[in-house]
């Protein structure tokens, strides 16, 4: 488990967004837009895999219109995933 530290030091993108679409990705993977909302650190557009097909890494989030504090890393294909799994998003408001 990752220090709240290593999280910030490791992540491209901090950010509380909304989670605006969903879309399958590569056959078993998913993928999220997310809008920001509130911007902590850098910025882009965020493109999220949340299914990686191993499911220790996928975060516990991306249902469509929820917002999240997300903490993520830039791929070099250009798409982002959360920094330390399932730690890398968190639910901004009860469901």
């Amino acid at each position: 488990m990752k220090t709240m530290d290593q999280m910030v030091q490791e992540s491209d993108v901090i950010m509380i967004g909304k989670v605006v679409e969903l879309a399958t990705f590569e056959e078993r993977q998913g993928l999220a837009v997310v809008e920001s909302i509130s911007t902590i650190k850098g910025s882009g557009e965020i493109k999220l895999i949340y299914k990686t097909g191993i499911s220790e890494l996928d975060p516990k989030c991306c249902e469509l219109g929820r917002t999240y504090l997300f903490f993520l890393r830039r791929q070099p294909d250009g798409y982002f995933v959360t920094v330390g799994g399932r730690q890398g998003a968190i639910a901004a408001e009860a469901p």
